[in-house]
Protein backbone atom coordinates (compact mmCIF):
# COMPACT_ATOMS: atom_id res chain seq x y z
CA UNK A 1 0.00 0.00 0.00
CA UNK A 2 1.35 3.45 -0.94
CA UNK A 3 1.49 5.80 2.01
CA UNK A 4 1.12 9.53 1.30
CA UNK A 5 1.98 12.67 3.21
CA UNK A 6 0.15 15.98 3.09
CA UNK A 7 2.26 19.09 2.48
CA UNK A 8 1.45 22.52 3.90
CA UNK A 9 0.10 23.48 0.45
CA UNK A 10 -2.47 20.68 0.69
CA UNK A 11 -0.74 18.58 -1.98
CA UNK A 12 -0.26 14.87 -1.22
CA UNK A 13 3.09 13.22 -2.02
CA UNK A 14 4.19 9.58 -1.98
CA UNK A 15 6.20 8.33 1.01
CA UNK A 16 8.85 5.79 0.00
CA UNK A 17 9.44 2.57 1.94
CA UNK A 18 13.14 3.38 2.40
CA UNK A 19 14.78 6.73 3.07
CA UNK A 20 16.75 8.45 0.30
CA UNK A 21 19.94 10.44 0.79
CA UNK A 22 19.85 13.80 -0.98
CA UNK A 23 23.25 15.38 -1.60
CA UNK A 24 24.23 18.91 -2.59
CA UNK A 25 27.80 19.41 -3.84
CA UNK A 26 28.85 23.04 -3.61
CA UNK A 27 31.79 25.32 -2.87
CA UNK A 28 29.43 27.79 -1.17
CA UNK A 29 27.20 25.91 1.32
CA UNK A 30 25.81 29.02 3.00
CA UNK A 31 23.93 30.04 -0.17
CA UNK A 32 21.65 26.97 0.05
CA UNK A 33 18.30 26.86 1.83
CA UNK A 34 16.43 23.60 2.52
CA UNK A 35 12.75 23.73 3.50
CA UNK A 36 10.62 20.80 4.64
CA UNK A 37 7.34 21.31 2.76
CA UNK A 38 5.46 19.14 5.26
CA UNK A 39 6.47 20.94 8.47
CA UNK A 40 7.73 24.29 7.18
CA UNK A 41 11.05 23.90 9.03
CA UNK A 42 14.01 25.42 7.19
CA UNK A 43 17.76 24.79 7.27
CA UNK A 44 20.69 26.71 5.82
CA UNK A 45 23.84 25.13 4.43
CA UNK A 46 26.74 25.13 6.85
CA UNK A 47 30.49 24.73 6.29
CA UNK A 48 30.91 21.50 8.30
CA UNK A 49 30.65 18.00 6.79
CA UNK A 50 28.28 15.15 7.60
CA UNK A 51 25.09 15.47 9.61
CA UNK A 52 26.10 18.99 10.69
CA UNK A 53 26.09 20.35 7.13
CA UNK A 54 22.58 21.84 7.60
CA UNK A 55 21.77 24.30 10.39
CA UNK A 56 18.15 24.72 11.55
CA UNK A 57 16.89 28.30 11.29
CA UNK A 58 13.87 30.04 12.75
CA UNK A 59 11.01 31.62 10.78
CA UNK A 60 12.22 35.20 11.23
CA UNK A 61 15.68 34.40 9.85
CA UNK A 62 14.09 32.46 6.96
CA UNK A 63 11.95 35.48 6.03
CA UNK A 64 15.02 37.74 6.18
CA UNK A 65 16.92 35.41 3.83
CA UNK A 66 14.25 35.12 1.14
CA UNK A 67 13.02 38.74 1.08
CA UNK A 68 16.27 40.59 0.50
Amino acid sequence: MNKKRKLLSGKHVLELEQAKILTVRTKCPEKWLLTDLETGQSYIGYTTDGHLSWKKIDDDYHKELVTK
